[in-house]
């Protein structure tokens, strides 16, 4: 789930949560206004519908002659009833008591009581007499109207709090999209970085904590970068510096073994140095070719290439380096690319060098001119899916002790995968392990007949 989806759903369960507090607030207060003007209508607008009192209140006869007399023209004055302390009903004396609990509590207190008993509202008050006993009123009022004003209200409130959810997701998607969008702008740009190229940046754009961010992701990009030039620099002069040592070495030790009268053993010591020598030589040449290629100084001289001419070079040059080699079999499917061919040359036997160190002498190795481009394909060893990944990392090898005891430096494959990328082509391999290895090497540079 994307971190823009996580803060939409956040802020939607947040709003959620307000809406319903305060959806929940609104339905008590109104039910409070609710019950507050029911409980004005039971004690005072009702009660004036008997008629004024006197300072000095009722007598029981008064009131039961206003309250006959109220009744024939109010349909809801039979719900008025009036009791003496006694519970009995000073009016009919059969009428019961429609609150007992609230009427013996306004008898005790002498102050006006509101309860409510099912779906009804009952008032309990006591009214002012002239004379006689003292009379308590009690009436009710059906909350049916206010239940469906709530009713209303409920629904009303659980059909816009989704409606005002989905505008809130959907501002909150949109909002956190615009939020968001310089964490996808940093992400892009740190798509595009790689180690062969430092040099871009992430934009940086206002004050806030994403400029900020980006600010220390390009600090930390220009020491990366200085940090892999000193080393590509080190390795560049290094190399070169080593040429010449080398170069001295190898001219004394063919020298030395030039000499006729050398003992055995001297000559065995001189050979070894004479391997050491050419030995480090070639991963000199290669580093150098490497470093060339990181900073983007191989230079190209790029001519009609005849595959078939490049490949008898290539297999009899390879011949050489495995004479109790596997089978090799060429099939030329085109007649030429453009590209260089001495670099297309070195890419070609470092791939078939490579193939026949790990194919046995009853294998095979395919070499087949594709359209801007070749493939070579071996029924070697293979490599497994864990090493797969790894091939063409410089100095990476399967099996280190083989691959020093076959004469492999670990730089071939990175060399070839070079020398691709700067026809502006690409390399690729597919493995499986007992069943052989194929890399297919595709030139971007259009194919000239």
């Amino acid at each position: 789930m994307s971190v823009r989806l996580r803060l939409t759903l956040l802020n939607m369960l947040v709003f959620a949560l307000a809406l319903g507090s305060f959806g929940a607030m609104v339905r008590v207060q109104v039910q409070a206004k609710l019950i507050e003007s029911i409980d004005y209508q039971l004690y005072h607008e009702r009660t004036n519908r008997i008629g004024r009192r006197s300072s000095n209140g009722f007598t029981l006869e008064e009131l039961r002659e206003r309250f006959a007399e109220a009744r024939s023209y109010d349909a809801e004055m039979p719900t008025w009833t009036f009791y003496l302390a006694t519970g009995t009903n000073a009016l009919d004396g059969t009428t019961p008591l429609l609150d007992t609990a609230s009427f013996k509590k306004c008898v005790e207190t002498g102050k006006p009581i509101w309860n409510t008993r099912g779906n009804r509202r009952i008032a309990t008050f006591k009214t002012k007499t002239s004379s006689g006993p003292d009379i308590y009123g009690q009436r009710s009022e059906s909350l049916a109207p206010m239940n469906s004003e709530l009713t209303r209200l409920n629904r009303t409130m659980m059909t816009m709090i989704p409606i005002a959810l989905l505008i809130a997701g959907a501002a909150g998607m949109f909002l956190t999209g615009r939020a968001l969008a310089p964490v996808r702008q940093i992400t892009e740009a740190a798509g595009r970085i790689g180690v062969e190229d430092l040099s871009e940046r992430m934009p940086v754009r206002g004050k806030d904590e994403f400029a900020r961010l980006s600010q220390t992701f390009n600090g930390m990009l220009g020491r990366l970068e200085a940090s892999f030039d000193r080393q590509k620099r080190f390795v560049a002069d290094a190399s070169h510096e080593l040429k010449t040592p080398l170069t001295v070495i190898k001219a004394n030790s063919s020298l030395a073994l030039a000499d006729p009268d050398l003992t055995p053993d001297y000559r065995e010591t001189l050979v070894e140095i004479d391997r050491a020598a050419d030995r480090t030589s070639r991963i000199v040449q290669d580093l150098l070719l490497l470093a060339r290629t990181d900073h983007a100084q191989l230079s190209l001289k790029e001519s009609e290439v005849s595959l078939a001419v490049l490949f008898q070079e290539v297999v009899s040059e390879a011949k050489k380096l495995h004479p109790m080699g596997a089978t090799m079999e060429v099939q030329v499917a085109q007649e030429s690319v453009w590209g260089d061919s001495h670099l297309l040359h070195r890419l070609l036997l470092n791939l078939l060098d490579n193939a026949l160190r790990h194919t046995p002498a009853d294998g095979k190795v395919r070499i087949v001119a594709q359209p801007s481009g070749f493939t070579v394909t071996d029924t070697g060893e293979g490599v497994s899916p864990e090493h797969l990944a790894h091939l063409g990392e410089r100095f990476y090898r399967v099996d280190s002790a083989r691959a020093r005891r076959g004469g492999g430096t670990g730089l071939g494959l990175a060399i070839s995968r070079a020398i691709a990328e700067a026809h502006g082509g690409t390399l690729l391999l597919e493995s499986e392990q007992g069943k052989g290895t194929t890399v297919r090497v595709t030139l971007a540079a259009p194919t000239r007949a």
